[in-house]
This record gives C-alpha cells, sequence and structure tokens, in this order.
C-alpha cells in the first residue's frame, strides 16, 4: 500500500495561544511511543518549534529544557525519564544522504523523534507517525493557530482515542484537570486519577473494545471461556444494578461506550490489605454483601443507562476450571515451581467434580 493511500485519522482544531498550542503538545505526548515519529510542518514562524519544545519537555520530564530549534545543527538528541528523543529540523537538508553523515539510524534506533520541516525527508521516518501542520489564521490574534493532526499506521487508533477522550472531559467538565497513572489490575484496562484544582476527583477509565484472541480450546479464546467483558457495558450495567440494590459501587459520572471510556466516582486508595495483612473487617463486610446477593433473586438482564440492555453471562463450569487452571499455569512459575502434566489433569479433575453443583445452582450475580 502506497503512503498517500495508507488509512489515516485526521483531526482539524483552533487554539487561540500559544498556551493553547503547547498545552495540545503535552497531551498528544502521551500517544508517543518508542519507535514512533512525530512530523511538525507549517510555515516560518507557525510554532514547530514551540509545539516540538512542549513536547520533549514532557516526554523527557524536565519542564525547563531548552530544547531550541536544530536549525543549524540539524540533530539534537536528549535524553531522560526512560525516553531518548531526537529533536531534527529538516529546512537545510538537502538529500537523505546528509542523515547518514549525521549518524541518523543509530541516533533513532529506540527513540521517540521530531522533526521539524519533516516533508524534505518523510521516507526517513517511521510508517507509525503523528503528523501535525500550523496554520496561521485570519484575524488580529497573532498567537492563533489552526492544527491539521493526521495519524498514521500505529497513531490511527491512538489518535481515534485521544480525541474521544479529550471531548469526554470537557462535556463532562474534567478539562484541564490534572491526570496521574493509577495501577490498575491484571487486565487490559488503563486508570487515571482526575483532580480539579478544587480537589474533586475521580477515575478515569480507558477500555476500548478489544478483539477476541486466538481459540486455546474448543474452538474459543481465553476470553470467551473465562467470560471476560469486551467492552465498558457490562461495567455500566453492574454499576446500575449494584447501586439499585443499596451495595456501594462506583457512580459513572460520564461515559463514551463506543471508544471504551468511563469517568466514574473515586472511592478513595485503602484496600483490604494493609502492612499487617488482611484487615479483617473489610473481608467480612465483602462476604456480607456477596451473602445478601446470593439470597436475593436477581434479574440476568440489566437496562444501561442510554439504551440497551446487558445480558450477563452464566459464569459456568468450564469458566471456573480456566481460572482454576491460571494456579498451575501462572502462580506457581511465579514460585519457580512446576508440576507434571499428570498431576495437573489430577488437580483440575478434582476442581471439576468440586464445582458441579456449584456451576449447576440457581444463578445469582458475584
Amino acid at each position: 500500500m502506497s503512503e498517500e493511500a495508507a488509512p489515516k485519522a485526521v483531526w482539524r482544531l483552533d487554539v487561540a495561544s500559544e498556551a493553547e498550542t503547547i498545552e495540545l503538545a503535552q497531551e498528544l505526548s502521551t500517544l508517543v511511543r518508542i519507535g514512533d515519529a512525530v512530523m511538525l510542518s507549517g510555515d516560518l514562524g507557525a510554532g514547530k518549534t514551540t509545539f516540538a519544545r512542549a513536547m520533549i519537555r514532557t516526554l523527557v520530564e524536565d519542564p525547563r529544557l531548552e530544547a531550541p530549534s536544530p536549525t543549524f545543527t540539524l540533530m539534537q538528541v536528549y535524553e531522560g525519564a526512560g525516553n531518548r528523543v531526537v529533536h531534527a529540523d529538516f529546512y537545510r537538508l538537502e538529500n537523505t544522504r546528509e542523515l547518514e553523515g549525521l549518524g541518523w539510524e543509530e541516533a533513532t534506533d529506540d527513540a521517540i523523534v521530531l522533526v521539524e520541516w519533516a516533508e524534505r525527508a518523510r521516507e526517513a521516518l517511521s510508517p507509525d507517525r503523528l503528523e501535525v501542520r500550523l496554520s496561521f489564521v485570519d484575524g488580529d490574534n497573532r498567537e492563533a493557530r489552526r492544527l491539521t493532526i493526521s495519524g498514521y499506521g500505529g497513531f490511527v487508533a491512538r489518535l481515534a482515542s485521544f480525541k474521544a477522550l479529550r471531548e469526554l472531559l470537557r462535556k463532562a467538565g474534567w478539562a484541564g484537570a490534572e491526570r496521574r497513572f493509577l495501577q490498575g489490575d491484571a487486565s487490559t484496562r488503563a486508570y487515571e486519577r482526575l483532580e480539579k484544582q478544587n480537589g474533586q476527583r475521580a477515575i478515569l477509565m480507558i477500555s476500548p473494545a478489544r478483539p477476541d484472541g486466538p481459540p486455546i480450546r474448543f474452538g474459543k479464546s481465553y476470553s470467551a471461556i473465562a467470560r471476560l467483558a469486551e467492552n465498558v457495558v457490562p461495567f455500566v450495567a453492574m454499576s446500575q444494578g449494584l447501586r439499585g440494590l443499596g451495595l456501594s459501587a462506583p457512580e459513572v459520572y460520564a461515559k463514551d461506550i463506543d471508544a471504551g471510556l468511563l469517568i466514574i466516582e473515586d472511592l478513595g486508595g485503602e484496600g483490604v490489605v494493609d502492612g499487617s495483612g488482611p484487615i479483617v473487617e473489610r473481608y467480612l463486610e465483602a462476604a456480607g454483601a456477596l451473602a445478601y446477593l446470593h439470597a436475593q433473586r436477581l434479574p440476568v438482564k440489566i437496562a444501561v443507562e442510554g439504551g440497551g440492555e446487558y445480558q450477563i453471562p452464566p459464569y459456568d463450569l468450564d469458566a471456573l476450571l480456566i481460572e482454576v487452571e491460571l494456579l498451575v499455569d501462572w502462580y506457581l512459575t511465579r514460585q519457580k515451581a512446576s508440576v507434571s502434566s499428570g498431576a495437573k489433569a489430577i488437580f483440575l479433575n478434582l476442581w471439576r467434580q468440586a464445582l458441579v453443583d456449584v456451576a449447576g445452582a440457581a444463578p445469582t450475580w458475584t
């Protein structure tokens, strides 16, 4: 597929000030990974270096870094925060052969690359790239710019998600909130803690829909057998269901189900274990909540606010057993232990016998 025909995501937006340009560059830096390229284009004075400097400072976690335009040196390398960032300016580049004398390949290997006037040597850059064109906007505001942002390769999905998240934060009143990475669970979901200047907090859940993995058993993937959630609909539905029963569950403040984005209540950072071990009272509360649920006649379908209905899948014998199997396949190996295939088969068969009655019981929420 030719470069011109390559699928891409395009986003156009206007900013009113240099500060807004800098803020956007800082936000877009969250999309950039090692091996990616960011191409900057636009007329002289449009703000390419300002944009690049803001992104570099964010990537290397040094807000005071000078990062001047490498117009005469052609290339400048920055190290920091686990990233190597190469900032280049191709304005004076006559041809790509000049890059060889600069040690371009060695410098850009396993690095993030930002290039001004990149159209002069586009072929030297990664196919996974973000292109940003800055244009002047007619009017009296000299700092106003129009940005055309295009994503290629791996950036197509990332840019679409970025746009959806930015719009959700704006509509929900969380634009400008401080965002901090939050350690999540063992799933593919990502979490951030949002905090406004007034101290109000929320949790951002980032969980785009994912296709099933390869089949591993019975022609089904692990996620299909284990009944893993494929999108955020189950979370929204169960939050509504549990809160409707008077139990504590995070309130969903805002959502974009198609993009897999939720802004939910922050229940705090305390868990059920502290430095001395399990907190008995909290375990008892959790067990009491489960006992309460199991004593109810609960629906298998939940109407989801905003339309649609969620059918709770049965947590059947196959799902229970594949979770039991994790003990052998994953947890034991972390302890540098192993079992024979025969011992594993006996282990799983004993569990199968023990779980038959559980799987055959009347369904409830758990």
